[in-house]
């Protein structure tokens, strides 16, 4: 990348105008002509605006990539170790992810920002940042990047759990899996754990994610990891809830609130509240686990994660209708809808706005209902919500057959057919089931 390039990225990655850069410094035309090209920049020039960029001179002057190898690699081992990634570490790496680098430097700068902008929830750029990646990062596998090839893998997969396109997460955690040698005991774990939350979604045989959460908890517990311990603990109860095993779900979380209250983790507490609430629903125990939910829905606004609540209100909207108090299940079901459309949640949406049609159903408005559910059926198929076409076409398929328009039944069942099909596929049991 020429320094004229360099100045000009480096100015848009800062989100500065030509005028607040050149500001005390020079005109904008000035720094018009030098980054399209036309002229040099001076000596001066470039001491002064090195300051205002936030970098080195050296790193605007010094166009031999190699110089910067080590130093990518440093950044890249410390945000490995200890999960943090400095601004000015974040701007160095953004700008040397549009540099032509060897294939190792690429996967780890990309998997290194498209994973720190997924944790961050910053969606929209790790998006962009994958997107270029897929530019710069060769399809085929190289020979010795097996270790890299995972991470890159690992934070691909992560944003697509993030933005809740769980095939195309169940795909690139797929892709990570074999590299598991190449990388140590936590990193495994961390990935059974995740490919479990995923397999949750698409796997119909709960079984199968159950078989990760367990190979994640080992993991955790050979490593003495209290936090992740208590977070995959949490994850089998509510699988063991999934499973209709109620006593081995209430062990786990009991287990696992011993390590919660010890460490005092928020965000931890608020998932357990959550799942202890989701074993007393299933249990028809519906007082215990209202208390529950509406204990994690308070532990949520209280560390500021309003997505959390998507589910808590989803499940208190099941109970109040079950209960027939249709007012509180709506205004659940309204807060909970503007949660998942704000933070673009499209699963949880696509479920939600179910719930509202079948609303729409029971108060004897068809129409809105039909209406409804072909929006839905078709939103799933363009997001890639595989998993909710067949039961969403299946549902419409049997109303449009009860009211004799047999034409658009058959239309639906031919959907949820097919869909049932390609999710087959997708999610074909690579592991063996105890």
């Amino acid at each position: 990348m020429k320094i004229s390039e360099r100045i000009r990225q480096l100015r848009v990655h800062k989100k500065m105008t030509q005028g607040e850069l050149v500001e005390g410094i020079a005109s904008v035309a000035y720094l018009s002509r030098i980054e399209n090209g036309q002229i040099r920049p001076s000596s001066q020039f470039l001491h002064l605006i090195s300051s205002k960029l936030g970098v080195e001179l050296e790193y605007l002057v010094t166009l031999d990539r190699n110089k910067y190898r080590d130093k990518i690699n440093g950044i890249v081992q410390c945000y490995r170790k200890s999960g943090e990634l400095p601004d000015e570490d974040v701007l160095f790496l953004n700008m040397h992810a549009l540099e032509l680098h060897d294939e190792q430097i690429h996967l780890q700068i990309y998997a290194t920002l498209v994973s720190h902008y997924a944790e961050l929830r910053d969606v929209k750029e790790a998006c962009r940042l994958y997107g270029m990646s897929k530019t710069f990062i060769p399809d085929a596998y190289g020979e010795g990047q097996g270790e890299h090839y995972f991470f890159y893998y690992l934070a691909a997969g992560n944003l697509f759990l993030y933005k809740q396109n769980f095939f195309q997460a169940n795909h690139y955690y797929a892709k990570a899996e074999p590299y598991l040698p190449c990388v140590g005991s936590c990193e495994a774990a961390l990935l059974f754990l995740h490919i479990s939350l995923v397999k949750q979604r698409i796997v119909e045989d709960k079984r199968v994610c159950f078989h990760y959460a367990q190979k994640a908890h080992d993991g955790f517990k050979a490593l003495d990891d209290h936090g992740q311990l208590a977070r995959a603990l949490i994850t089998l109860g509510f699988q063991s809830h999934l499973l209709h095993r109620h006593d081995s779900a209430m062990g786990y979380l009991i287990e696992a609130q011993d390590i919660v209250n010890a460490i005092g983790d928020s965000q931890l507490l608020a998932m357990l509240e959550y799942a202890f609430g989701c074993v007393h629903q299933s249990m028809r125990n519906d007082d215990d686990a209202i208390c529950h939910f509406e204990k994690a829905a308070v532990l949520n606004e209280s560390i500021s994660f309003a997505a959390g609540n998507v589910y808590v209100y989803k499940s208190l909207v099941e109970i109040y209708r079950e209960l027939k108090a249709w007012s509180a299940a709506d205004d659940y079901l309204d807060e909970a809808l503007l949660i998942a459309e704000e933070h673009q949640l499209h699963y949880d949406y696509i479920e939600l706005c179910a719930m509202k049609a079948g609303a729409y159903k029971l108060r004897a408005d068809e129409a809105k209902y039909e209406k409804e559910m072909q929006r839905l059926v078709a939103m799933c198929i363009v997001d890639n919500q595989l998993s909710h076409v067949k039961p969403l076409a299946s549902e419409l398929g049997a109303h449009y057959y009860d009211k004799r328009a047999y034409k658009k039944a058959a239309d639906y069942c031919t959907v949820a057919l097919a869909y049932d099909r390609k999710v087959a596929q997708v999610t074909q049991l690579s592991v063996p089931i105890a």
